[in-house]
């Protein structure tokens, strides 16, 4: 570690993590219009070489990745916003959220790599030209992104080790920016009643891991039905609702247990009743 990095304040290293979310952002920002071009408009799909799997199931799963980790770390972002300098806990699980990302999107952006190299040539069309700049475009900026959290995390690394509650969870995270945000104060009552009652996810992680996880597959199966239209007979409709459920579902539960305590999104009851 160099004097620079030892001698660093909470204030520059504040501004190091925040300097790498806003590159984060950047770089997710442009990929998902990258994936949303050449997923959801039939004539770009069309000419997409990544429209079919296994590349657009890394596609896939990664924008179901993206909306969980990237609202999450956005409302830790602002935990501090108006501050000279974040808490330690906060940018420790700042830091957690653009590592996900960036990986995400790194990994996402290879596999669409991989497919272009192998079918792009043969899509041609203007399109093709278009995402062919997207994709460049999303590379170089999830590797500015991808150097600055790296900087950030390695100058940050003794700070973060001094923060301090580590049963904090997203929910802590949400409700304390909620309640600063005059709209949002009827939500952040709703969801101070929700986790006070019996119904709270931290009475029952893996409960609620499992609930969301059922929801998702079959809002995902049924909106997939929506979109392809109906099978020719009931049963091989009910065939494809079913594998499909349990695929998003699947996909669900594989991101919870990858990545939910890592980025702290809910913690169980306990430890804090212990602490207390």
């Amino acid at each position: 570690m160099t004097t620079r990095e030892t001698d660093a304040g909470p204030e520059a290293l504040t501004g190091q993590v925040r300097r790498a979310a806003n590159l984060v952002g950047v770089a997710v920002v442009i990929w998902v219009v990258l994936f949303f071009l050449s997923s959801e408009i039939g004539t770009v799909r069309a000419a997409s070489p990544w429209s079919e799997d296994p590349a657009d199931l890394v596609v896939s799963l990664t924008i179901l990745l993206l909306a969980v980790v990237g609202p999450v770390t956005f409302v830790r972002v602002q935990q501090d916003v108006g501050q000279p300098a974040m808490r330690a806990r906060t940018a420790d699980d700042v830091l957690r959220g653009l590592f996900v990302a960036v990986g995400a999107v790194a990994a996402a952006d290879a596999t669409m790599l991989i497919a272009w190299l192998q079918v792009g040539s043969a899509a041609g069309g203007s399109w093709s030209r278009v995402l062919a700049f997207l994709l460049g475009l999303s590379m170089a900026t999830v590797l500015v992104a991808a150097v600055s959290t790296f900087s950030a995390a390695r100058a940050s690394r003794a700070w973060r080790g001094t923060a301090g509650d580590p049963d904090r969870d997203a929910l802590d995270d949400f409700q304390a920016w909620t309640a600063h945000v005059r709209p949002l104060l009827p939500v952040h009552r709703s969801v101070n009643a929700w986790l006070a009652g019996p119904l709270s996810p931290r009475r029952h992680r893996w409960r609620f891991a499992v609930l969301v996880a059922v929801a998702f597959g079959l809002s995902f199966s049924a909106w997939h039905l929506l979109v392809e239209g109906p099978a020719p007979s009931a049963g091989a409709s009910m065939t494809i609702l079913l594998v499909f459920a349990a695929f998003g579902a699947g996909a669900v539960m594989a991101g919870w247990i990858a990545f939910g305590r890592y980025l702290h999104l809910v913690r169980g009851t306990a430890a804090r009743e212990e602490r207390t």
